[in-house]
């Protein structure tokens, strides 16, 4: 660990400047590699090349180059370019959105770009400031930037086979997306043309929700002249979840000193994040792995990427290894209040993280040192999203001890379908079951405490943080089991504890014995799972029954506990060091997730094999036909400021019940809508019980509700007047066939799409 002062002359040294020109280092090459695949990729995917040439160019000159500029002045030395980028980024995210929002406020949007064009001309004007344009000279291993780059191609090539296949941007399957993406895209284009915003979909509530996503999305739309739904489903997270490889790098290197622990850590989370030993069920029990969330919720690859940022600079402060000065403090202060709105199960996991280093700390030296200061501003910023973005609401989510674990497929096996009742005993039988699953992969993490890193306050952040959101898990509970995401916040803090702690166990040891004792008992962790899944994890069993599910999880580790008393007796004979044996051991354990490790990509490859790589049915259709066309249309000869009504109001094919996460008119017409949906809003969740499923809350205004709806089945004189003259109803959007046929009568007809029909009211 490097003190205070010498990381102070370190980050201040700047190397002399030289007239020739820099010599590319060795990850050049392997990013030109990923940018020209992933740019493939998308135009494969229908995105055209113009706008994958506008985003990149957004990307580059109003997020990254700016933000890494500030980046370096604010941590006040410049480290690895790739580093630095990924975490410029996400200052340029930070910065980004109040500007934006400010510019919405004035009406004039586009001049958000002033900020990184006055930053750009600012660093390279001011003599004290250009110095940031150079980097610190300091090269990635080749090694290092080829599997970075292996993992940001999977990280593609799962967005293209898992996710756009079935995600068609035109076409008739344009109208079957995930349920909840016309929601996200209504969001983008409520903030695209209002702010103050509310829900675009339900007029007259108040926006609260974390979605600072989407002001970027917004951002995004009127600087390219991409159409929010592009972004959304191609573009906006493809660079969040590089940013996130890089930062895991950057901040594994910071706890240990190398580079592989947070490529290790990002891999863990990726691929081995729980070990199962059942054939016939590869998830029995909620994992936090990132990969599908971060196309179906945007705003979790939001957070997740800007937390890695903030988490790393947390990490140099809290070890002494960030320079002096208010610069590292301005940007946790930044970073943190952007990780605010972006999703909200991150402050809080942080608060538990510094809470634990702050103990840590005391423990070790009597002084809290600095996350106590770090926690006073995280503090603030909880308060203002609590008060100020939420509104004071729990959005549904309450204490509801081991409420997950009934809507897990292993609990649903025992328990049935979920219900209010609660067999404590099985539900605590379980609870063992879910850690078991989860804590193979997780071996490592006993490397933390070893002496002398038990009492480092970046250790002790990334275990709060991951620790917490497991026990936040299994704590709370919400209508659309929405605890999920404290796991698939925490989870990957978890695994690069896990890595970081198998760098502190292999420091120092005889590396060819330990490595060959380490592959000898890895190989028998991985023929263990194998063959319980084979043998008594082979078949489903019956239902209603806890032990046949239990029976393969003892039967897993009583043999594991043999395994590892063998191979420590193995360690002892050949007189290797305790550590040595701890690190066989550990390999033991972590190899049993290989049959997680592989299920993915071996899905991955059997759908590339398919030759159905695109246009593929995955959801059921939403939006009616003609239903993007018609609200484009209306879009596009309409004021942002103009209202729409509708008789749509809920997802069809969901039986008797009206499901209200209907979204799509405000989505693709990018206006407000009297009343279309009302999902997702603070007044319905918290109506839900807790078993009554998401979308199927009543509207808490029927009398409007049947006044609107009286417009499309009924119309008179009367009703579209009140519309028009008390609600200021511009636009009528009349879906399917039950609309009368007098309709034209009092308003007039100006599209016809499909099942839908555009009026408009004079």
């Amino acid at each position: 660990m490097v003190s205070a002062p010498e990381a102070e002359r370190t980050t201040e040294e700047v190397p002399p400047p030289s007239s020739r020109l820099p010599r590319l280092g060795p990850g050049w090459i392997p990013c030109a590699l990923v940018l020209v695949v992933t740019g493939i990729a998308l135009h494969v995917y229908g995105v055209s090349t113009r706008q994958i040439v506008a985003f990149t160019a957004y990307s580059v000159f109003a997020l990254t180059l700016p933000g890494t500029l500030l980046w370096r002045a604010m941590v006040r030395r410049s480290g690895h370019v790739g580093i630095d980028a990924a975490a410029g980024t996400a200052v340029g995210y930070a910065v980004e959105i109040p500007i934006y929002l400010l510019a919405r406020a004035l009406d004039a949007p586009l001049a958000v770009l002033a900020w990184p064009a006055i930053t750009i001309v600012l660093f390279a004007a001011v003599p004290a400031l250009r110095r940031h344009w150079r980097g610190s000279g300091e090269r990635m291993p080749a090694w290092v930037s080829w599997v970075s780059a292996a993992l940001m191609v999977y990280l593609l090539a799962y967005s293209a086979l898992m996710i756009w296949r079935t995600e068609t941007l035109t076409g008739p399957l344009a109208n079957a997306p995930y349920v909840d993406e016309p929601f996200q895209t209504a969001l983008i284009g409520e903030l695209k043309h209002h702010f103050p915003a509310n829900m675009p979909y339900v007029t007259g509530t108040p926006l609260q929700y974390h979605w600072y996503l989407h002001a970027h999305g917004a951002a995004a739309s009127w600087i390219t002249g991409i159409e929010p739904q592009v972004l959304l489903l191609r573009l906006l997270s493809l660079p969040l979840m590089y940013m996130v490889v890089l930062l895991f790098v950057g901040i594994g290197r910071a706890l240990t000193g190398r580079w592989w622990p947070g490529l290790l850590g990002y891999a863990l989370s990726c691929f081995a994040y729980a070990a199962t030993p059942y054939h016939w069920l590869s998830t029995p029990f909620a994992t936090g792995t990132v990969l599908s969330a971060g196309w179906y919720s945007p705003t979790q690859a939001f957070g997740t990427a800007i937390f890695a940022g903030l988490i790393l600079i947390l990490v140099e402060l809290l070890r002494g290894t960030a320079a002096r000065g208010p610069g590292p403090w301005i940007a946790v202060a930044l970073l943190a209040g952007a990780v605010a709105g972006a999703k909200a199960t991150f402050l809080p996991l942080l608060v538990c993280g510094l809470a634990l280093a702050v103990v840590v700390r005391l423990i070790a030296t009597r002084r809290p040192g600095p996350a106590l200061g770090v926690l006073g501003i995280v503090a603030i910023w909880l308060v203002f999203a609590q008060l100020g973005l939420y509104g004071g609401g729990d959005q549904g989510l309450v204490i509801k001890p081991l409420f997950v674990l009934k809507f897990t497929p292993g609990g649903s096996q025992v328990l049935g379908h979920p219900s209010a009742l609660n067999p404590w005993s099985t539900l605590v039988a379980l609870l063992v079951l879910a850690v078991l699953f989860w804590l193979p992969p997780l071996a490592g993490a006993v490397g933390w405490l070893r002496r002398g890193v038990r009492t480092d306050a970046g250790y002790a952040l990334i275990a709060g943080i991951g620790i917490s959101g497991a026990v936040a898990l299994f704590a709370f509970g919400h209508p659309g089991q929405s605890e999920v995401y404290f796991i698939r916040s925490s989870e990957p803090y978890l695994a690069l504890l896990a890595a970081c702690g198998i760098a502190v166990l292999v420091s120092g040891l005889d590396r060819r014995r330990t490595a060959i004792l380490a592959a000898i008992a890895g190989a028998l962790g991985v023929a263990t799972v194998y063959a319980i899944q084979f043998t008594v994890g082979e078949t489903r069993p019956p239902a209603g029954q806890l032990s046949p599910v239990a029976r393969p999880f003892i039967v897993l580790f009583i043999v594991l506990a043999v395994l590892a008393v063998v191979v420590a007796l193995v360690a002892v004979a050949l007189r290797l060091e305790r550590r040595a044996a701890v690190v066989a051991i550990v390999a033991l354990l972590t190899l049993t997730a290989v049959p997680t490790i592989i299920n993915i990509p071996r899905v991955m490859v059997s759908l590339a094999s398919s030759g159905h790589l695109r246009n593929v049915k995955g959801f059921t259709a939403i939006t009616p036909s003609g239903g993007i066309t018609a609200t484009r249309w209306l879009r596009d000869h309409s004021n942002p400021n103009d209202l729409v009504a509708t008789n749509n109001h809920c997802l069809p094919s969901r039986g008797t019940k009206c499901d209200s996460r209907d979204f799509w008119i405000a989505a693709y017409a990018e206006r407000r809508v009297l009343v279309e949906g009302w999902s997702y809003t603070d007044k319905a969740t918290s109506s839900l019980p807790l078993y009554g499923g998401l979308g199927y809350a009543r509207y808490w205004n029927p009398s409007l509700l049947a006044a609107n709806d009286a417009v499309f089945t009924n119309p008179d004189t009367t009703n579209v007047a009140y519309l028009r003259d008390q609600y200021h109803v511009k636009w009528l959007v009349a879906v399917g066939p039950h609309v009368s046929g007098s309709l034209a009568k009092f308003a007039t007809l100006r599209y016809t799409a499909g099942s839908v029909s555009v009026y408009e009211l004079s």
